[in-house]
């Protein structure tokens, strides 16, 4: 009976070995999808950023200039 336990439990951990490093792998990957999309959207939102503040800037139209500044 022993060598059958044994044997189950081998096959367990190596199981749970070979999982681990698939479940450590997509997580890296995961990680390094999200910085990229977080890095993208931080690059096209400085355009926007940067053409409301020339229109504010630019702006003589007092409620216009209020209503960008509630939006941001």
């Amino acid at each position: 009976r022993a060598p059958y336990y044994a044997s189950k439990i081998a096959t367990n951990l190596d199981y749970n070995f070979r999982l681990q490093g698939s479940l450590s792998a997509r997580l890296s990957s995961c990680q390094a999808r999200s910085t990229n999309l977080v890095a993208q959207l931080k690059n096209s939102m400085i355009p926007l950023l940067m053409g409301i503040a020339c229109a504010r800037a630019s702006c003589r139209q007092p409620s216009l200039a209020f209503s960008i500044d509630f939006y941001l």
